[in-house]
């Protein structure tokens, strides 16, 4: 059975940490997708040095967004 690339760095890493065979792990411990740019980036902690926080808040009808939101009846 063939495995895509992420479910064989899962399993690898549960390999290592199961064996104590950390060798065997990628360099970089955090491996994220950036959605949009079909991009995958290493990096070696969580959250990366040039991460910028955004607060994003839960709207009327099931939404989302970085604005805070007005007080509303919530919804039905």
């Amino acid at each position: 059975m063939q495995l895509n690339q992420e479910s064989n760095d899962a399993m690898m890493w549960l390999r290592a940490k199961m064996f104590k065979q950390n060798e065997k792990l990628r360099e970089s411990p955090v491996k994220i997708n950036l959605m949009g740019a079909n991009e995958w980036r290493e990096y070696p902690i969580w959250p990366p040095n040039n991460m910028q926080l955004t607060s994003w808040y839960l709207q009327s009808k099931n939404g989302f967004s970085i604005d805070i939101p007005a007080v509303s009846e919530p919804d039905s």
